[in-house]
């Protein structure tokens, strides 16, 4: 196995988003190192210590994608864990490492962004980029970076939970102090606000009254949209189709009246002539048959495609959406 090289600055351990996407918001002035110095993603992955392996709670174990080394270890340099030549760290300090940027959040007095689905610590700043910018190995941005559970919404807190109570107790209070502010998408009709009943802000009627229990759940409202679009769609559909067959159908009928107009003139002069052409009578025939045709086929596949609708939507109802709208 080739030996992993390191980068030529390790004070500045290089950037999780640049290693992983090729991009970072930040640009140069990020904090942390864009220059890979010719390494490929696997072997600057391997430059970057797994937070959570010195807790030993790593998931991956040695399918990790990040450096797993041992405090003894010659790659696990002063630089990758500032506290580890004491190798003294209370518990506290190593619960609070985010698991993005891998720095202590208590001890920068960063705003920790607690997630529903999970007790991973993360800094606020730093959860809220991931969502933003999203990552090529997840298929959503509302997961969380370690477990990849959703999570539809991200609290921000000055404290980590350590139980379960304090962390429900922390979600608690965010909710009842968002819930006196006026939601900013209602507009006073319910349906209005995309997230419903669900959302975290107050909805109020004239008369200053919270009827937000009265509107539907974000899941439902994000269903009913999706059928209005979908019934948009078809309804686009067949109105191109309709406009493209009675356009056939009107230039059959102009091809059949020009027919018609010069077959009498050569009717007219055959009876002048005293001739006559059966053949003219039946290929009037076969004109008509011709615009009969298009107007029955459009109108079997009105009938078709109108079943078929309904049929989707029955569909849509039965299926467990799980790409709603987060909550931010």
């Amino acid at each position: 196995m080739n030996a992993i090289r390191t980068p030529t600055h390790p004070s500045r351990p290089l950037c999780q988003f640049y290693v992983r996407n090729g991009t970072c918001r930040n640009g140069d002035g990020c904090r942390w190192s864009h220059d890979l110095r010719g390494m490929t993603k696997q072997e600057a992955l391997l430059t970057i210590p797994c937070p959570f392996y010195r807790k030993g709670t790593c998931r991956f174990g040695d399918s990790c994608e990040l450096k797993h080394a041992e405090l003894n270890s010659p790659l696990a340099s002063a630089a990758d864990w500032p506290s580890m030549e004491s190798k003294v760290e209370s518990n506290q300090s190593e619960e609070e490492c985010c698991g993005i940027c891998l720095e202590n959040t208590s001890a920068l007095r960063r705003q920790f962004g607690i997630l529903s689905c999970c007790n991973h610590v993360f800094c606020h700043k730093c959860i809220m980029e991931w969502r933003t910018e999203g990552s090529d190995e997840v298929s959503s941005r509302r997961v969380c970076p370690t477990c990849r559970k959703e999570s539809d919404f991200v609290v921000p807190s000055n404290v980590h939970p350590a139980t379960e109570e304090e962390k429900g107790a922390i979600l608690r209070h965010y909710k009842e102090r968002l819930s006196v502010i006026p939601c900013r998408n209602f507009d006073g009709d319910l349906g209005s606000c995309p997230f419903g009943s669900d959302c975290f802000y107050a909805h109020f009627d004239d008369d200053a009254k919270d009827i937000k229990s009265q509107d539907q759940t974000m899941q439902q409202l994000y269903q009913e949209r999706q059928r209005h679009r979908n019934d948009r769609r078809g309804r686009n559909e067949l109105e191109m189709i309709s406009e493209m067959l009675l356009m056939m159908g009107m230039q059959r009928h102009l091809a059949a009246e020009r027919n018609n107009q010069s077959r009498r003139g050569q009717r007219e002069g055959r009876n002048r002539r005293g001739g006559r052409n059966d053949d003219d009578d039946e290929s009037q025939e076969e004109d008509d048959d011709a615009i009969d045709f298009v107007h029955h086929f459009f109108a079997h596949f009105m009938s078709l495609h109108h079943d078929e609708l309904e049929d989707d939507s029955e569909d849509e109802d039965n299926d467990d959406d799980s790409s709603m709208p987060g909550l931010e």
